[in-house]
């Protein structure tokens, strides 16, 4: 019995140990099945991302978006490289109606050509953190002056980047606060700090890139601004100065000299023909792309479009046994086909919504429309056209400086087209910020007093500065040999020994106006933008979504046809009815209430008028973004609203007389048909106008409740924020009195919690 017990004790713990062992090895194959499909999906998942990468790659080159990888010669071993070279970016977002440019495709193009080269390096050579609107917004009464530009860029990978003429726009102290801010290098050879020989801030002046075996030497050379806290090597020492700096860092090794510039292509092309140590010129400030190639070993000198329109691609190649260097250029094309890099967009529309937000608060309406173009009119603010030629942009602008400028009699206008920097083709809607866009930079108006001879010794000098930002823009006054004869009313001006009474902006007062012969007439409040702001509703009305209103004016429209023949008559009837009056004064009856007739008539057009120019207004769409827009265009609403009443007694008054003449009218008569037509379209309009005002009230009415409950949304919020704050702490009374403190703290919360609960 025993026995049998131990048999049984024995069994009994091999089962148990067998179950053990047992789960122990299920346990390690569910192990290895799991670490096996983990790595099999993070494999699959790698593979796939990068089947993904190389089928973007693939596609962007098979559309030639980025060109072709280069074919080298058989001829020895290469060291391989690509630069992606931009120039002249005052905007972050695509222009055109987005068919071009944006700094987000620009963040591909780099991607996809770090995909076929990891050693890709992207250079801005020049002109970005000014002149731009966006620059020009004040957040919280600080002007933004670019840190968009600094953001962006810093996003979409930025290695090296220069001075262009316009960074020199900002004070000394926000200038280096943008550098500071910056991840990327900045290379200034020729810019010091003033008064000295050391570089400006934390720029260099030079950079090394070191690839494998091969040094490449990276300058930058900037266009001479006077500044009082720079120093610029000017243009006309910029050969010898660089042949010396060179000299100067010859114990440097280097097998490639690359020159990032921001100069005038004259200089580029003597940079180029001067010193053969230069194997390629990547330049900017012209705005338009240009490929040379110059000097003894046909130097390549390449610009892009201003504003990222387009992008220059250089795939170098560097022969380490010929010591021979190659470059393959591509000028490609920044527009829809290219997509977007998330984050460099995400960054871009952040700073972009937070600059409109900060024209806001200043009173501008950035997204109001100010005019709508027909289909056939382009406003063309291109530099390529502008600083060459006269263009529908420069006009407007110069008419609408001229109206504001009225007051003195002024009959000619004149500016630099360099102040117009939109760079861009305006179409169809037109807003506020288009216009910040045409003059980034506020500029007063003056009227001036300048001799006919001096004004046209100015003007026929800046008009040979054709291609530059000085060409003129002018109107009121004409040449018809390329600026040689200057006339004002079929006479010569410079031999009038007259005064003519101009109107312009500061720069060109302070620049080519100031001499003692020229008097200052009146320098106004009100600058270039809001002027333009001003004249172009004038000329091209905004467009709105008028609804019951089109159909009205079409109505009125297609009855003024005949208002010319009815005036005929009535101008007719009215002289029958003196002659009635003077011959046969038994008719004197009938002659008063022909003159009432022509007096209801006349009524009837101011009427007419009143009503078309009201039903635009109320069918306005105006959507209000904040809580003070919201009131504001109720109250105005309202405004319109007592107008109207204002005129009721008058409608009645008018209904009933019509009603009256219509009915003893003869129903044959043209004339009267004619009337009872317009009558009844009157009548029409009337009730539409009280309808339309109403509907409007209440879309206004909703807006406002809208913002007041965006505004008590972001209080509850806060509020409720800070009681999960509260009662997300732990912290365990360690006393008595600890505890009293914190019940006495609950019971307060719990009493907020009430007070606000009916708001929440």
């Amino acid at each position: 019995m025993l026995i049998d017990q131990r048999q049984l004790s024995l069994t009994s713990k091999g089962s148990k140990l067998f179950q053990q062992i047992n789960r122990s090895i299920i346990m390690v194959l569910a192990s290895i099945i799991i670490i096996s499909l983990t790595i099999t999906t993070i494999t699959f998942a790698m593979l796939w991302n990068r089947s993904k990468s190389s089928s973007n790659y693939m596609n962007s080159v098979h559309k030639g978006t980025i060109g072709y990888p280069i074919r080298l010669p058989n001829d020895g071993k290469y060291i391989q490289w690509t630069f992606l070279q931009l120039n002249d970016v005052y905007e972050m977002l695509p222009l055109d109606q987005g068919r071009k440019g944006g700094l987000a495709r620009v963040a591909r193009v780099r991607q996809l050509l770090l995909e076929e080269n990891p050693r890709t390096y992207t250079v801005l050579v020049g002109d970005f953190l000014s002149p731009s609107a966006l620059s020009q917004s004040e957040i919280n009464g600080t002007i933004l002056n670019g840190r968009q530009m600094i953001a962006s860029m810093d996003t979409l990978g930025i290695d090296f980047v220069i001075f262009g003429n316009h960074e020199f726009d900002l004070d000394e102290r926000e200038l280096i606060s943008r550098i500071n801010e910056s991840k990327f290098s900045w290379i200034s050879t020729n810019v010091y700090k003033s008064g000295t020989d050391q570089p400006f801030s934390s720029t260099i002046r030079y950079k090394i890139l070191t690839i494998d075996k091969i040094n490449i030497l990276l300058i930058g050379l900037t266009i001479n601004v006077d500044r009082s806290y720079i120093r610029i090597i000017n243009q006309t020492s910029l050969i010898p100065f660089v042949q010396q700096f060179l000299k100067s860092i010859s114990n440097i090794e280097y097998d490639v000299l690359v020159a990032l510039t921001h100069l005038s292509l004259k200089i580029d092309i003597q940079l180029a023909e001067n010193i053969p140590e230069i194997d390629l010129i990547l330049g900017g400030h012209e705005h338009e792309n240009y490929f040379l190639s110059r000097g003894v070993k046909y130097t390549p000198i390449t610009k892009a479009d201003a504003n990222a329109f387009t992008v220059y691609i250089h795939r170098c190649a560097f022969n380490l046994d010929t010591k021979r260097f190659l470059v393959y250029q591509t000028l490609t094309q920044i527009n829809s086909e290219i997509e977007d890099e998330p984050k460099t967009a995400e960054v871009a529309n952040y700073w972009y919504d937070l600059g409109m937000k900060g024209f806001q608060q200043i009173g501008l309406q950035p997204n109001k429309t100010v005019s709508c173009l027909p289909s056939n009119i382009e406003l063309d603010g291109r530099s390529t056209s502008i600083r060459n030629f006269p263009t529908l942009l420069t006009d407007c602008a110069c008419q609408s400086i001229l109206k504001s400028t009225s007051i003195n009699g002024t009959k000619i206008a004149v500016f630099v087209s360099g102040s117009i920097r939109i760079d861009d083709i305006l179409r169809g809607t037109i807003t506020q910020y288009d216009i910040l866009r045409v003059f980034p930079l506020k500029d007063d108006l003056w009227s001036l007093s300048v001799p006919g001879s001096y004004l046209a010794k100015v003007l026929t000098s800046v008009i040979s500065l054709k291609g530059t930002g000085r060409f003129p823009a002018y109107c009121g006054i004409q040449t018809l040999d390329q600026g040689n004869t200057w006339i004002v009313d079929d006479l010569d001006i410079s031999k009038t020994n007259l005064n003519y009474t101009i109107a312009t902006m500061t720069y060109l007062k302070d620049a080519e106006l100031n001499n003692p012969a020229v008097t200052i007439m009146q320098h106004f409040n009100i600058t270039q933008r809001q002027s333009l702001m001003e004249y172009l509703p004038l000329i091209y009305p905004p467009c709105r979504h008028l609804g019951g209103v089109m159909t009205m004016q079409c109505r009125l429209s297609s009855l003024k046809h005949d208002m010319a023949d009815i005036q005929s008559k009535f101008d007719q009837l009215e002289t029958e009815a003196s002659i009635l009056e003077k011959y046969h004064s038994d008719k004197a009856k009938s002659i008063g209430e022909q003159t009432e007739l022509l007096k209801f008539l006349r009524d009837l057009d101011h009427f007419s008028t009143w009503l078309t120019r009201t039903q635009a207004s109320v069918a306005s769409e105006d959507i209000p973004n904040t809580l003070n827009e919201a009131e504001q265009l109720l109250n105005q609403h309202q405004t319109i609203k007592e107008e109207i009443d204002c005129y009721g007694p008058g409608y009645a008054q008018m209904k009933e007389y019509g009603h009256r003449i219509i009915c003893n009218a003869d129903t044959t008569d043209p004339k009267y048909i004619f009337l009872r037509e317009r009558l009844n379209a009157l009548y029409d309009n009337w009730n539409e106008l009280d309808q339309m005002w109403h509907h409007k009230k209440n879309m206004l009415t909703e807006a406002m409740q809208y913002q007041m409950f965006i505004r008590d949304s972001n209080q509850a919020e806060i509020l409720l924020n800070h009681q999960e704050a509260y009662l997300a702490r732990e912290q365990q009374p360690k006393s008595l009195d600890d505890v009293e403190v914190s019940i006495k703290k609950h019971k307060d919360f719990f009493t907020t919690m009430s007070a606000n609960g009916d708001q929440i």
